[in-house]
């Protein structure tokens, strides 16, 4: 059990390099509020002291609010969320359930909570006082769980140290919204008129816009669509081109009638 932990340990951390460089924003920092809610299962692979090691699986999910919006290249990049746990233990010969509250900054947080054991052969139900600190990989996470007994039988169940590994797919439940007035960062500026062919060829607040040339011809370019100047970023305009899509922000020194 041991070697398997140390495994996951090792494969997590080589799965973690990518991650660790947090990405330039492509759009603007959002504007209110993200609540995601997640769910999936978990791997646990730990002991209770002075017990042989064990296993477990279960279900956990999430409800996380990034009150400054999700956005971890942002001055605040923190949230708050509550999680739920339900996990058989030692592959089913008892059930571990748990709620707790946690506390993320960027890619990494903490978990504090209750936790309760039920009884299994000559140990009887436990509560506990749960901790533990986690570390985000896109989905996928990995925790070091601590239970401490404090409300334990004398025959209840011992502290506990282990390593969690769980999978979480989320769901936006609200969606924080970037200033249509803010100025373009340089991914934008550097992206904006480009050709594009698919949506993920566009950065930012951009969307890959089809439009017929002079010839008739169906083009696609990164654009801003908009109707007035209120709608676009701040130095732009909205207008039309001779040879290009219908109202879009545009360089006013680029721009035609509108």
């Amino acid at each position: 059990m041991r070697r398997a932990a140390t495994a996951a340990l090792l494969f997590c951390a080589a799965a973690a390099a990518p991650a660790l460089t947090i990405p330039p924003r492509e759009g603007p920092p959002p504007q209110g509020l993200d609540l995601f809610l997640s769910a999936g299962p978990v791997l646990t692979f730990g002991s209770h002291l002075g017990r042989s090691s064990h296993g477990g699986f279960g279900l956990e999910a999430s409800v996380v609010l990034w009150p400054a919006g999700f956005d971890l290249a942002a001055d605040k990049p923190w949230a708050v969320g509550l999680v739920a746990q339900a996990q058989s233990v030692g592959w089913f010969d008892h059930a571990r359930w748990q709620l707790s509250a946690e506390l993320l900054y960027r890619l990494v947080g903490i978990e504090l909570g209750a936790a309760v054991e039920t009884a299994a052969g000559d140990r009887s139900r436990t509560a506990s006082f749960h901790v533990q600190p986690f570390f985000s990989l896109g989905p996928m996470y990995i925790g070091v769980r601590v239970s401490v007994p404090v409300d334990a039988p004398a025959n209840g169940w011992p502290a506990q140290l282990g390593v969690v590994l769980g999978v979480k797919v989320p769901f936006q439940i609200v969606k924080s919204q970037p200033p249509a007035r803010a100025p373009l960062t340089r991914l934008e500026a550097d992206n904006l008129h480009a050709p594009c062919a698919a949506p993920h060829d566009c950065r930012g607040r951009a969307r890959c816009t089809p439009f017929h040339d002079i010839a008739g011809r169906v083009q696609r370019s990164c654009e801003m669509a908009c109707k007035s100047d209120d709608d676009c970023p701040e130095g732009l305009r909205c207008a039309r081109v001779a040879d290009g899509p219908d109202l879009t922000c545009r360089a006013r020194q680029a721009a035609g009638s509108n």
